[in-house]
């Protein structure tokens, strides 16, 4: 699981501007409220609400609220499936963290519509679900093969798609002769609860927008498997990311989320890296590239001490000084803004 955004990098998701005020955090299901105190310790500029079912299981939480001197957090006795018992300020809550309120998928719609009516228009909503156990390989590996190509087109075709993802995912072993791997992967009739699927028709449903998975890295399929051929990188975005689901299962999904009137905020473009405001996120400073990249190396270890908001120029002529090329420079800034690593903060 991997470690929570700030609120500024979660609004940084979000093509809507949020107004210029104080911003308030909800952590829903907070538990004992200990990674609620430690938020609203790292962020004394937003106030933070933490709700849970009984005060009793915050409780120990509570008692450090007042020892640490946090203005900015209370905690509430809440349900944290619908919210009754939560008064929702004015506007609505810029940001939601939520995740162990979401252990039953039967009531992911109740519980979504609920923190999407808690939302502000221009916030957005953490979500960290729980993923069931994982159908058997050779079902998950037919299941990405049907998605990447329709049972319909030639067999030859099929089987040469098939073992792209076969091989890149499993590269150990024997390979199978033509006839085995037909009978193991590409005649199987399979039928089971596609959670991936589940999460954005139910998200759908509660009339909220997927804007992007916490760990982008680990949804490429052409980070997680380079050898992969290009029929399945063709696909769009959903099915690359149930065939990534099927060949290599994640037991929690991470992703953000807002309202269906709001949109993605565009990646910054080439030309524009100067002149963009770039924040770094914690995680860039234990990063570690699968491939090594001298350009994102030397950028971790500028920016490994804590900075505020800096320009692209900025660091494209501190590594220039360096004898680093500047097109490297702004290949490794556009690279770790696409894994969330670097984001452009509303200033």
């Amino acid at each position: 699981m991997s470690s929570p955004e700030t609120v500024e990098h979660l609004l940084s998701c979000g093509k809507l501007a949020p107004p210029a005020y104080r911003k308030c955090a909800l952590d829903v299901g907070c538990g004992p409220g200990f990674a609620t105190i430690d938020r609203a310790e790292a962020q004394p500029e937003i106030d933070f609400v933490g709700i849970d079912g009984s005060r009793a299981t915050f409780a120990e939480a509570e008692t450090q609220v007042g020892s640490r001197n946090l203005v900015n957090l209370q905690f509430l006795e809440a349900n944290p499936r619908t919210l009754i018992g939560l008064q929702v300020p004015d506007g609505g809550y810029d940001a939601i963290y939520c995740s162990s309120a979401l252990d039953n998928w039967r009531d992911l719609g109740v519980t979504l519509s609920a923190l999407r009516a808690a939302l502000a228009p221009h916030g957005v909503i953490r979500l960290t679900l729980e993923s069931g156990p994982a159908p058997d390989p050779n079902i998950r590996f037919s299941r990405a093969i049907d998605l990447s190509i329709v049972r319909e087109k030639p067999l030859p075709m099929r089987i040469a798609v098939g073992r792209e993802i076969v091989n890149a995912a499993a590269p150990a072993g024997s390979p199978l002769g033509d006839a085995e791997f037909v009978d193991r992967y590409l005649k199987l009739h399979h039928v089971f609860l596609d959670e991936l699927v589940s999460t954005f028709t139910v998200l759908e449903a509660a009339k909220l927008r997927f804007l992007r998975w916490c760990e982008p890295e680990i949804w490429s399929l052409k980070d997680t498997f380079p050898k992969i051929g290009p029929v399945p990188l063709s696909l769009p975005p959903d099915k690359r990311f149930q065939v990534l689901q099927y060949v290599r299962p994640q037991k929690t999904f991470e992703l953000i989320v807002c309202h269906a009137a709001n949109e993605p905020k565009p990646r910054p473009r080439r030309s524009a890296v100067l002149a963009t405001i770039f924040a770094v996120d914690p995680r860039l400073r234990t990063f570690a590239p699968a491939r090594p990249d001298p350009a994102i190396t030397e950028i971790i270890k500028m920016l490994g001490s804590p900075i505020g908001p800096f320009p692209g120029e900025a660091l494209v002529g501190d590594l220039g000084t360096r004898g680093m090329a500047p097109d490297l420079v702004i290949d490794g800034i556009l690279d770790l803004a696409t894994r969330g690593l670097l984001y452009c903060p509303w200033v």
